[in-house]
C-alpha cells in the first residue's frame, strides 16, 4: 500500500477469506474486495452487481484471468481506489524473478 502512496494503511483490518466463492460473496455484500476468476463473477459483472473497474494489460484468456470487483458503491472509497492503484501498479512494474544460487 505504500506503492499507492498509502503510509497510515491498517492491514489489522484486512480479511483472509477461506474460499474464492467467500470472498467474492464479501464483495457482492458490500464488505471487500476481491480478486476473483471470470467464470465465478461473470453474472454478477453482467447484470451490475459488481464491477470492474479497470482493464489489466495481462493477455490472457477470459477463463484463466482474474478481475477486481466490488460494488458501484464502492467505487470511490478512498481504501479501494488506494488498493486498485497499488495493484494497478504492481501489475505494470513487475519485480524481477528471483534466481537460485
Amino acid at each position: 500500500m505504500a506503492a499507492a502512496g498509502v503510509d497510515d494503511f491498517d492491514d489489522s483490518r484486512t480479511i483472509v477469506f477461506g474460499t474464492s466463492t467467500d470472498a467474492v460473496q464479501a464483495a457482492l455484500d458490500g464488505n471487500a474486495v476481491a480478486l476473483a476468476d471470470f467464470a465465478m463473477v461473470a453474472s454478477d459483472l453482467s447484470e451490475g452487481r459488481l464491477i470492474r473497474p479497470f482493464e489489466l494489460g495481462i493477455r490472457v484468456p477470459p477463463e484463466f484471468a482474474y478481475f477486481l470487483v466490488y460494488p458501484v458503491a464502492s467505487a470511490k472509497d478512498a481504501r479501494i481506489v488506494a488498493f486498485r492503484d497499488w495493484l494497478l501498479n504492481e501489475v505494470h512494474n513487475p519485480q524481477p524473478e528471483p534466481t537460485l544460487g
